[in-house]
């Protein structure tokens, strides 16, 4: 079951994305590193028009273009937000990356996504098989390319999917929409049972609404809702920008290490399992870093997923930060070999 709102009009038009900026985080990196063109969003000036910049080019692209298919990845996780960036720190040098098994990996994703139509005696037009076949190629993906989560992967099969199912592609899972309606975090386990009750809900309403409708009506009311309920969601998660991250592992389990700024410009030093994987990180960094001066930290969390050290606005703090991060990705290290020749 999914906890869909009461309180919602469900309109079963449309929403766009109008004048919305368009994040510059994931951009910004991208230029820095020389991964994507510095001339890529010439003459798009919001997040509606690359919106629509992505769904033409998707039509456009033949199967053979292979800096067409490129240019879409990197644009989709532009669009995506701040977080869009971490699939390329986690796979540097990226575009050696991409050439060596990212790109094909993508493609097979992409073929399965094309090879979906329409099937006119299905709900909305979408067969069990082939939210079962593209529940595949999304595991396949995700198992294959470190750094793309469950939310990045299912922004690429909606956008994909609308080639062929224009008004129902299978919606977007991030954590927004998890939280909201299964009061989770996003996590390919609850993958099909989010989808089919986005398609039972969409045919419930009897009113035309499509999932692309239903998904972003959905999104801007979870999203608003994040943002007054100050006492379960951190300030910091409304606008965070993350400046610098990479993947460490602690007890085999790998977990993100990043430095961001939140929207008051305020620095902080993080340790993040990114999905809902069952295990509360607290602990187990406890256990880690156990008489070490970082144990000793004012770390901070209000999810068993994160814990986090705040520092303060401005260049500084913003070293102390950059500072921190490369201490515990340091100690981690000596602890990981430590524990090896054990």
């Amino acid at each position: 079951m999914c906890n869909f709102p009461n309180d919602i009009k469900y309109d079963p038009n449309f929403a766009g994305l109008g004048k919305q900026k368009i994040p510059q985080s994931t951009y910004t990196y991208l230029k820095k590193n020389n991964i994507a063109d510095d001339h890529l969003l010439d003459g798009i000036p919001d997040m509606d028009n690359l919106e629509k910049f992505i769904i033409e080019k998707i039509k456009d692209y033949n199967g053979n273009d292979e800096k067409s298919l490129y240019d879409i990845f990197c644009l989709i996780h532009i669009w995506g937000g701040n977080w869009g960036k971490v699939v390329f720190w986690s796979n540097l040098p990226f575009k050696e990356s991409w050439e060596k098994f990212i790109k094909e990996q993508y493609r097979l994703l992409v073929k399965m996504c094309l090879s979906v139509r329409p099937d006119k005696n299905a709900p909305l037009n979408i067969c069990k098989t082939d939210i079962d076949s593209i529940f595949n190629a999304v595991q396949t993906i995700k198992d294959n390319v470190p750094g793309l989560g469950i939310s990045f992967i299912t922004k690429h099969t909606r956008f994909w999917l609308q080639r062929n199912n224009e008004k129902n592609p299978l919606p977007i899972f991030d954590n927004i929409m998890a939280n909201g309606l299964l009061n989770r975090a996003a996590d390919i386990t609850l993958l099909n049972r989010y989808w089919n009750c986005m398609i039972e809900k969409a045919i419930s309403l009897n009113n035309d609404i499509s999932l692309l409708a239903l998904e972003r009506q959905l999104f801007n009311y979870f999203r608003e809702q994040r943002q007054i309920n100050d006492d379960t969601i951190p300030t910091r998660w409304r606008n965070d920008l993350i400046d610098e991250g990479e993947w460490i592992q602690l007890n085999g389990f790998p977990v993100l290490l990043f430095v961001g700024h939140d929207y008051l410009g305020r620095y902080y030093c993080e340790l993040n399992f990114m999905e809902d994987i069952g295990i509360d990180i607290r602990p187990l960094l406890d256990t880690v870093f156990d008489g070490s001066s970082i144990s000793l930290l004012s770390w901070k969390s209000r999810n068993p997923q994160y814990r986090y050290v705040m520092f303060g606005e401005g260049e500084t703090n913003k070293v102390n930060a950059q500072t921190l991060k490369q201490e515990i990705s340091e100690f981690v290290c000596r602890y990981n070999k430590k524990n090896t020749i054990q």
